[in-house]
């Protein structure tokens, strides 16, 4: 009678034990994704002065262009846009030179690293006089929207940095959707677009329609519907 005591005692206590554990690594995480909002927005007021929307974090890098983080829910960053301002005369194309960019890029990497080196994925598309791009780093998918013919290097208008993160949800991939070996592409996962790297696709069109957790880059912009 004693040993079984002893035993329910024991498997109460680790029972107790595990509900803790988990408990506070859940308030780790959540302490953790804070600090990086908290963190993140107190590094660029000290890179570029303080937001000058109080509701929204908006930072003037530029005269003529500013920077827009994104945080997830729980407080991670998962996006910065670089835009130029909305009231510019939408005749006149504004755009960064490639000298200034690269020193925002620097900052920011500081702040949130992309880590490694970037890789040209071959990603083109053009739409009036710009040129968009997709670049690939460790931590991150960097797309840029260059003015085509300003000069060589061409001077970046916009840019936007996907942040790769866990994700959990539910993708949608059509029938006439195969891996195909060309890199990283936009996957509807959850009702939303995100993109994935070549693995993470295969993955998830080896699992259709089922619940996954993977990493992916996103949002984006691009709507999609999960029906």
């Amino acid at each position: 009678m004693y040993d079984c005591r002893m035993r329910a005692s024991s498997l109460l206590f680790r029972w107790v034990f595990l509900i803790a554990a988990l408990s506070i690594g859940g308030w780790v995480a959540f302490a953790q994704a804070a600090n990086e909002h908290d963190s993140v927005l107190h590094a660029l007021s000290l890179s570029y002065g303080p937001s000058i929307d109080k509701r929204h974090p908006r930072f003037r890098i530029a005269p003529d262009h500013f920077l827009v983080p994104t945080f997830s829910s729980d407080g991670v960053l998962i996006l910065i846009s670089i835009e130029p301002r909305k009231d510019h005369d939408p005749t006149r194309a504004f755009g960064m030179s490639k000298m200034e960019f690269d020193s925002v890029l620097a900052t920011l990497s500081s702040i949130k690293p992309l880590q490694g080196a970037a890789e040209d994925n071959g990603f083109r598309e053009r739409s009036s006089w710009r040129t968009h791009k997709r670049v690939v780093y460790g931590n991150a998918y960097l797309e840029t929207a260059e003015l085509m013919g300003e000069g060589d290097p061409a001077p970046i208008e916009s840019a936007k940095i996907y942040y790769i993160r866990r994700v959990t949800g539910v993708p949608k991939i059509g029938a006439d959707e195969k891996p195909d070996g060309s890199g990283n592409r936009l996957v509807c996962f959850d009702g939303a677009h995100y993109i994935a790297s070549e693995s993470v696709f295969v993955k998830l069109w080896s699992n259709p329609k089922e619940r996954q957790t993977v990493d992916l880059a996103g949002p984006t912009d691009e709507s999609c519907s999960s029906d």
